[in-house]
């Protein structure tokens, strides 16, 4: 069959039309997908849902996995702070301290509040390892070393941001207990009975501790001899319930 020269033009300018309005079709929906405010990431194909509900579900199955199945030992202690006990937890390395450590504060947090609940460790390594900060910052005094018990709350009395801490505090979590000393240990308990205004042991705050004592020793500069918190007059009185973690998982 023979096309005229006209026919063959005509036909080309079809094709040119196709072209364009193929062309717009591409731009209208790029401009759909990208909204008003820019170009967006999210694809609109229809298997994006697919693979993203399936991401989402692989996600939720490894979290559920990966739940830690608590020991007897573990169990005991979460049992102890949800009536509200002050707790010791001790161990050697490998038994779980930390871990078990990070479910007590969120149990502290549902008892008492977020913002009642005070995390804190005796070195700044280690504060962040459980997300909290070190004791002499919550302290409010950086030199605790060496004071009386009188004089630690007299250094204190001046900072208004610490006096605010001890006086909202119902849990305090100290971590790494080794490293703070018997003198400090029984100034910290003087001070939180008279800035919370009730004379019970802690004022009345929910104390959870941990550490291994075999571990790094208190570090005072300062003294010839130092003593270790356990030493302190007010250890036993601080505590309703104290453990050793022994089953040992790495």
């Amino acid at each position: 069959m023979q096309f005229t020269e006209d026919t063959l033009n005509l036909m080309g300018l079809r094709e040119v039309k196709k072209m364009r309005f193929f062309t717009l079709g591409i731009a209208v929906a790029t401009y759909r997908n990208s909204g008003t405010k820019g170009y967006s990431s999210k694809p609109s194909y229809g298997f994006y849902t697919k693979y993203k509900n399936k991401d989402k579900t692989t996600t939720e199955k490894k979290q559920r996995r990966t739940k830690i199945p608590w020991t007897e030992e573990q169990k005991s202690v979460l049992s102890a702070v949800a009536q509200g006990s002050s707790v010791f937890i001790t161990g050697s390395a490998g038994t779980g301290k930390t871990e078990l450590l990070m479910e007590v504060v969120k149990l502290l947090r549902k008892l008492h509040t977020r913002s009642k609940v005070f995390v804190t460790s005796s070195t700044g390594v280690s504060s962040f390892a459980i997300k909290g900060q070190t004791l002499h910052s919550f302290i409010g005094v950086y030199d605790a070393n060496n004071c009386s018990p009188e004089n630690l709350l007299d250094m204190i009395m001046g900072k208004k941001r610490a006096i605010s801490r001890w006086e909202k505090a119902g849990a305090l979590v100290i971590d790494e207990i080794s490293m703070v000393d018997a003198k400090l240990f029984d100034g910290l308990e003087f001070v939180a009975r008279k800035l919370k205004g009730v004379d019970e042991t802690w004022g009345g705050i929910q104390l959870v501790v941990a550490g291994d004592f075999c571990q790094l020793p208190p570090v005072n500069q300062n003294s010839k001899y130092v003593s270790y918190a356990f030493e302190a007059d007010c250890w036993n009185d601080s505590f309703d319930f104290q453990i050793e973690l022994t089953k040992i998982f790495r």
